[in-house]
């Protein structure tokens, strides 16, 4: 998982448009995005993809805190706030 630090589906669409394909966004991590090692063309192409999709970045920041609507908490002791939609 890697926090860029802007909306995941931002950038997992700016990727998909340069022909770079990476996971899907997780509710409870909205700024993470997974990546999966490939062949060494593949990740060569995903690091110039991202460096060209990071470098156009007009987010300097998220806050997700709008979004927020309760905190879920579960029986290991953890807590995961619900995303809104």
């Amino acid at each position: 998982m890697l926090d860029t630090r802007r909306p995941a589906k931002e950038v997992i669409d700016a990727l998909a448009a340069r022909n770079v394909y990476i996971g899907r966004p997780w509710p409870v991590w909205p700024t993470h995005v997974r990546i999966t090692v490939g062949t060494q063309p593949e990740m060569e192409a995903f690091q110039a993809a991202f460096q060209a999709v990071m470098k156009n970045s007009t987010t300097t920041g998220y806050d997700p805190s709008p979004l927020l609507r309760k905190r879920r908490s579960y029986s290991d002791g953890q807590a995961w706030a619900s995303i809104s939609s």
